[in-house]
């Protein structure tokens, strides 16, 4: 029965699929784009004032630039500031900005915000993995703030393809709610650190503040997030649970942990990995989760290990030869030779995965959240297939991507494997717990 139902979705989208070839071959000479091809996928026309796109895109993704006019869906919002976006991504062809309103708006029905994210998925051939990433993180915390929508995207007429807006990973009251005055918002980037309020942790780890309830407050804030962060190395080292969930908010971490080893994401524990915290009485927090074009195998990250399905971010990346160094003998010169520790990932989820009272947890919220979800979430991969079909078509045609239709059966079939693995390693919590039942 479970097989009848998958062929008949693999059958269902072949026949979306056909229907937006059909569509797309009427339309795709043309370098606009019409809403009524699109009724599910917005267009977002940006009219720059006295600047080209050509000039914004050779310029530093830092200088913003006033004035613009952004319309969508009927509407017209003036003033918009917009600006690049991304570390590595900005070097892309297609670039991802960022646009900040006048005022705080809803914009394109996401929780009102004054800035918002245009995120190009350019290493992404499906365009679904952000988004899916998303579908995930919701699964484990149905609180989590950061939401996104597809919308093709046009500056002053120029078709640029299809984005994901979402929310900015910021301070504010449509997504990260922090009140006190010494509230901060710190991101761990191991690659970047080169920010003038950046700190470097007792475990070697770059620590970038974000965003701030007070900007005045800078360093006071900084600073007690530090001193407890640095405790709360030393307790996980030291495989100290207690002391631990005194510092931090468990499953914040134990949900973080979940999405980065499930999607297997390359980025996990170097960079965009973020903490916040709502001043002295409050506990660290992990997230934000962010940034997940690179992960679910996608082929395009150019390591192998990243397609294997076995493939995990603490395995892989930070197991304990790669973290911390090691010496090996050269058969060539018979010498004993050092290679030294990876100092761009962090160790600290390879310490907390051995620490059994964290792992319980993982395996515990797995089993509670995730397990039992596969088919919920090909359907939902099979939903957003339907949605962005024509446009993601337009798109890799444009900046000639890969096979888009290809690219969501690899995605779907690694998603499958996937689940397979994480309910083989992750998904015996019932039993352990009955073993252990049976025991006492």
């Amino acid at each position: 029965m479970g097989m009848m139902r998958k062929d008949g979705l693999i059958v269902l989208g072949c026949f979306l699929c056909v229907f937006c070839v059909a569509i797309f071959m009427r339309g795709s000479a043309a370098n606009t784009v019409s809403e009524d091809e699109n009724d599910e996928i917005p267009v977002i026309n940006i009219s720059l004032d006295g600047v080209s796109l050509d000039e914004i895109n050779n310029n530093s993704k830092d200088i913003k630039y006033y004035g613009n006019e952004v319309s969508v869906d009927g509407e017209v919002f003036n003033n918009v500031e917009i600006k690049g976006r991304g570390n590595f991504t900005w070097n892309d062809e297609k670039k991802p900005y960022q646009i900040r309103f006048a005022q705080r708006t809803s914009f394109l029905g996401l929780s009102k915000n004054r800035k918002f994210a245009l995120l190009s998925n350019n290493s992404d051939d499906t365009h679904i993995r952000n988004s899916l990433a998303l579908k995930i993180i919701k699964m484990l915390d149905e609180n989590y703030p950061i939401g996104g929508r597809f919308a093709e995207v046009l500056v002053d007429n120029e078709y640029l393809g299809l984005y994901y807006v979402t929310n900015v990973v910021r301070i504010n009251k449509g997504t990260l709610k922090l009140k006190d005055e010494l509230g901060i918002l710190m991101e761990m980037d191991n690659i970047y650190c080169n920010e003038e309020l950046s700190y470097v942790t007792d475990g070697g780890d770059c620590l970038t503040v974000k965003d701030l309830v007070v900007d005045d407050n800078a360093v006071l804030a900084a600073e007690d997030f530090m001193d407890d962060f640095n405790e709360m190395e030393k307790a996980i080292k030291k495989q100290d649970f207690v002391r631990f969930a005194e510092l931090a908010d468990v499953e914040s971490f134990v949900n973080y942990y979940l999405v980065s080893e499930f999607s297997a994401n390359p980025d996990a524990y170097s960079t965009s990995f973020f903490f916040y915290k709502d001043g002295k009485d409050d506990k660290i927090h992990a997230g934000p989760a962010w940034d997940f074009d690179f992960a679910f195998g996608n082929k395009r990250y150019g390591a192998g290990a990243v397609g294997e399905i076995l493939y995990s971010p603490t395995e892989m990346m930070v197991g304990k030869k790669n973290a911390f160094g090691w010496k090996y003998y050269d058969e060539n010169d018979g010498r004993i030779k050092e290679v030294e520790a990876n100092l761009i990932v962090s160790r600290l989820m390879y310490y907390l995965i051995d620490m059994p009272e964290f792992r319980e947890m993982v395996g515990r919220i797995y089993e509670e959240k995730m397990k039992g979800k596969m088919e919920e979430v090909l359907e939902y991969i099979d939903s957003v297939d339907s949605k962005i079909c024509l446009a993601a078509r337009r798109n890799n045609e444009k900046w000639n991507r890969g096979d888009f239709d290809v690219e969501v059966g690899y995605l779907k079939s690694w998603v499958e494997k996937r689940f397979d693995y994480f309910n083989e390693v992750y998904g015996r919590w019932d039993d352990l717990v009955n073993e252990k039942k049976q025991r006492i």
